[in-house]
């Protein structure tokens, strides 16, 4: 009986020194642990030592200790899976951050601006989602910085598309009409608009015709209808913040307006 007795008390007693070796393992792990994958080892290290110690038999002298130490043990183990999971939502969101501004890159390419905003947004709402007790914090940080002045110069892109989009549909309800009154293109610099030689000429054609018939009333209207031209222009050009230049069916430039002035 006591040479059974000694083969337990030696069995816990080594059980005791593997355990606090686990611990010891474990702890070495905790100081340069950083990514998901080293704190599982911590994670592995705190279980095998836990899983040790809980096997003590309670009758032996080991016992005692162990029973000091199950808590701690069992707390530690708690604070490396809770790293563990902190590490692994650190990860996903940066990955995530990372591949998400990648797509953003390609939809610029292709000026996509709609699709590179809401990529670059995903972006920085990852890179924010990082906790900042994660290793992967100090990563992300640059990057909400980096991501926020894109976001901004993308929005900017759009917003101006936008813009231009607005302008164009403008400009094409203002050139129709029978004969066609304008042609136009529009740059980020400047809209320009060309006067049709169909239109000039029915407007020479008409004016001379309500002289000639000394129509003041249809005069009077048609000079309403080129005040009206021109204001609608204007407020093309004001809308959009880019001048304005209009030329004749020659070329020759006729009248220019910059944006609110």
């Amino acid at each position: 009986a006591i040479k059974g007795r000694l083969t337990t008390e030696e069995e816990a007693n080594q059980k005791l020194i593997a355990a606090k070796k686990s611990a010891q393992l474990a702890e070495t792990r905790e100081v340069v642990a950083q990514f998901p994958e080293s704190w599982k080892n911590v994670y592995s290290s705190w279980a095998d030592a836990l899983d040790k110690i809980s096997s003590i038999p309670p009758q032996t002298t080991a016992y005692l200790e162990a029973k000091n130490l199950l808590p701690q043990y069992e707390q530690k183990l708690q604070l490396a899976e809770e790293r563990r999971i902190v590490e692994q939502i650190g990860e996903e969101y940066y990955n995530q951050a990372i591949n998400y501004a990648k797509q953003a890159e390609v939809f610029e390419t292709k000026d996509n601006w709609q699709e590179a905003v809401e990529y670059w947004q995903n972006a920085l709402n990852s890179a924010e989602e990082v906790p900042n007790n994660s290793s992967y914090f100090s990563k992300a940080k640059p990057l909400i910085k980096s991501y926020e002045t894109i976001l901004k110069i993308a929005q900017a892109n759009q917003r101006f598309l936008d813009t231009i989009a607005k302008a164009r549909q403008d400009l094409s309800k203002t050139c129709k009409g029978t004969p066609k009154i304008c042609e136009y293109s529009i740059t980020k610099d400047l809209i320009t608009v060309r006067l049709t030689s169909d239109y000039v000429d029915k407007i020479k054609k008409t004016a001379k015709e309500l002289q000639g018939n000394k129509d003041q009333k249809s005069l009077t209207q048609l000079e309403k209808h080129l005040k009206t031209l021109q204001i609608a222009l204007k407020a093309i050009s004001n809308n959009a913040k880019i001048p304005l230049e209009v030329y004749n069916p020659q070329g020759l430039k006729v009248a220019a307006h910059i944006p609110n002035s």
